[in-house]
């Protein structure tokens, strides 16, 4: 008789650990957008333009609290520009549209996945960023 019960309490316990799973935390835009970006290209009326000089060493982060900081790098393009200045931001629940407030500024999301951003900042700008 203890066999079969014990068997059985062994069974009943694979069964409840097999049927819990974690919990995955939902990748919303609101989500994917958070860390440090660098801009990688651009695509302009005259064509696809890659970050130089100044510019190469930029990065944005997006951080929890719609913060972000766009931060020069150590090549700056003013030396009496501050390393850093920030913003608050908001992404829509659908990931299409970046808006900073203090900018005032709105840009249309063309891609947001975990590792690209890609935004349409005018009719003839778009700015490609990568996740580092």
């Amino acid at each position: 008789m203890k066999k079969p019960s014990l068997l059985l309490l062994l069974f009943m316990i694979a069964i409840l650990f097999l049927s819990c799973k974690k919990d995955s935390i939902a990748l919303t835009p609101a989500r994917l957008i958070l860390g440090k970006w660098k801009m990688v290209s651009s695509i302009t009326s005259v064509g696809l333009q890659y970050p130089s000089g100044c510019n190469i060493d930029d990065v944005t982060e997006f951080s929890v609290g719609n913060q972000a900081i766009f931060s020069e790098g150590n090549i700056k393009c003013d030396p009496n520009n501050p390393y850093s200045s920030w913003d608050y931001y908001t992404i829509d629940e659908a990931g299409k549209t970046l808006e900073f407030l203090y900018a005032n500024k709105t840009y249309t999301i063309l891609e947001l996945t975990s590792t690209t951003l890609k935004c349409k900042v005018s009719s003839l700008i778009t700015l490609n960023f990568t996740k580092i």
